[in-house]
């Protein structure tokens, strides 16, 4: 059975950390999408949600392209070049210590020795029935042997690592031993997978044969821990630790159960207008995802300086409460004035929208065929704005009623993906992935992002949830892992980066 290129893991091993769970959704947000797991907030009062303050573009330092040292092979206990040792002999040599105690202590750690729980086997026969890609996988020594999927490895500790040390350029010595790039990256990622952990968005569980991922008629995923993570959180996120302070972060970007751990290092959304986010209307947001709306537009999309009008009447086609909305840029102020019958003036109106933005409404019961007048001014130097009618509330963006302005955005984010370890340093650019994720921003009157709505291909492929190291005093790393010392190896690792 062909190996998979990427390593995918159970969450429990992913983050060991403390990680946010999540919450209640506060009032006036929507349960899904800027609950507690998502709200970046709770990792800090320094993110930044304005659109307009936010960064289009950006990347941090470029992480190190790694293997997930699959456990099957037993982890780092695995000999990668076949003229070698594998890296945990290395180690115990070059530090005077015992080459059994420490391979023993890296299969319980992290390989085949620590899998007692799982079905014994004798060959890949045994296994057909697990149904998880197994293989009848033993332990250096060949005394246990478990069917362990072939997916399983330590990519939570390699895609950390990748982002948090110098990368080794060349090979070292110590006491005689020759350790290569592909030996430091190994033991490395090993003592990464004891750190502790930042985190937002949940877990997909979901996704399996047994436990697929639903979808409403709009193509929208039902089940609400498989939405994340949420979009406006993903776009915080991005914006604040690659734009503004070019820091990349591990994605789980598999948005079901299985959790592919990758470092992410870049962006850019390539969708701007005018070097600027795209804005659309409120209907726009609802086509874009999924809904529908019987809004019809009285006034095309109008360019207005500073005290021009445009006016025009309209003929109620229903009974009920008429909603004629105003909607424009970001940029620039229309004021709205209806009145019943014609005549409608800056003196003379039933009902006015005098606010400071471009988006504002004006509510009347209505009978149908009754005529109404209306009358937009501009209040701004510049506005840009379309009139809409609409009944109750047929034009209602129910998945966030407190979002006021809506962006269209269309991201391309790099990470890297699992390289083979080998003697020489791997090229960053080699192993470089990009993703397009298709998204609806939702924000404020103020506009500040208040959540978001994956869109198109992104409700099925987006990251299921982020994660980044979090220092204790001057390390990552709590300390020594299955006999391993951090220091003796970060020493060996420094030496091979300069």
């Amino acid at each position: 059975m062909k190996i998979l290129p990427f390593c995918l893991f159970l969450f429990w091993a992913a983050c060991r950390g403390a990680p946010i769970q999540p919450g209640a959704a506060q009032p006036g947000q929507k349960e899904d999408a800027w609950d507690t797991a998502n709200n970046p907030s709770h990792l800090g009062d320094d993110f930044i949600y304005a659109v307009y303050a936010l960064p289009t573009e950006g990347e941090a330092p470029p992480p190190i392209p790694g293997d997930y040292w699959p456990t099957y092979r037993d982890s780092i206990n695995a000999k990668w070049d076949s003229e070698q040792p594998s890296p945990v002999e290395k180690y115990a040599r070059a530090f005077g210590k015992d080459v059994t105690q420490v391979m023993d202590a890296v299969s319980y750690a992290q390989g085949v020795k620590s899998l007692d729980y799982r079905k014994a086997c004798t060959s890949d026969e045994d296994c057909s029935d697990q149904n998880d890609g197994s293989a009848c996988a033993a332990s250096y020594d060949g005394a246990d042997k478990r069917c362990v999927p072939r997916w399983w490895g330590i990519c939570h500790g390699w895609a950390p690592y990748a982002l948090s040390e110098p990368a080794a350029k060349h090979s070292v010595k110590r006491n005689g031993v020759t350790f290569y790039p592909g030996d430091l990256q190994a033991l490395m990622s090993l003592l990464y997978t004891d750190i502790d952990s930042a985190m937002l968005a949940t877990r997909c569980e979901l996704g399996n044969h047994d436990h697929p991922v639903g979808s409403d008629p709009s193509g929208r995923t039902i089940e609400s821990s498989c939405r994340d993570m949420n979009a406006g959180s993903w776009h915080v996120l991005v914006t604040n630790k690659m734009g503004l302070h070019h820091q990349g972060f591990v994605l789980d970007q598999s948005a079901n159960y299985e959790v592919w751990n990758q470092p992410g290092w870049k962006f850019k959304i390539n969708n701007l207008v005018n070097r600027r986010l795209k804005q659309i209307s409120r209907y726009e947001a609802i086509k874009k995802i999924g809904g529908t709306s019987s809004a019809t537009q009285v006034m095309p999309s109008t360019q207005l300086s500073a005290d021009a009008t445009q006016s025009g009447s309209y003929s109620a086609t229903e009974s009920g409460t008429l909603h004629l909305r105003l909607f424009g840029t970001r940029e620039g102020d229309g004021d709205l004035y209806v009145k019943r019958g014609d005549g409608v003036s800056l003196n003379d109106f039933d009902c006015v929208s005098d606010g400071w933005t471009s988006t504002e409404t004006c509510s009347l019961d209505v009978q149908a065929g009754e005529e109404l007048s209306w009358l937009v001014v501009g209040s701004a130097r510049q506005s840009t704005v379309a009139l809409y009618a609409a009944y109750g509330d047929s034009d209602a963006y129910k998945l966030n009623p407190d979002a006021t302005y809506f962006w269209e955005v269309e991201m391309e984010f790099t990470f890297i993906s699992e390289a083979s370890p080998s003697r020489t340093a791997s090229e960053t650019a080699h192993h470089a992935t990009s993703k397009r994720y298709s998204y609806v921003l939702e924000t404020d009157g103020y506009q500040r992002i208040l959540g978001g709505e994956w869109v198109g291909d992104s409700r099925g492929d987006h990251p299921d949830f982020v994660w980044w190291p979090v220092k204790q005093g001057n390390s990552f790393v709590r300390g020594d892992t299955a006999m391993i010392s951090y220091d003796e190896v970060k020493s060996l690792n420094d030496e091979a980066s300069r």
